[in-house]
């Protein structure tokens, strides 16, 4: 029986791409700071990573989860390009 054998190495590819959670973008209410979490889709919203310059002490405002573009594209004949 002849098998097959795969002629080059596992391709490296950094976390980000391995993950399969998805990546969320939330904005503080009360810093405006906006930032990005990978987490799961049921995950509760993080905390804002940033600290105040007074008190040196996490910020303490809430976090929105924002809606952003979608990296969804469809090629090929019979898309349309805003029909999704």
């Amino acid at each position: 029986m002849l098998r097959s054998r795969l002629c080059w190495g596992p391709v490296e590819r950094p976390i980000a791409e391995i993950s399969d959670m998805p990546l969320y973008e939330y904005k503080c209410d009360k810093c405006g700071v906006t930032f990005e979490k990978r987490q799961k889709v049921g995950a509760s919203a993080p905390p804002c990573p940033t600290i105040d310059e007074g008190s040196e002490q996490p910020c303490s405002g809430e976090v929105s989860k924002q809606i952003t573009n979608s990296t969804f594209v469809l090629k090929g004949g019979g898309w349309y390009k805003d029909g999704y």
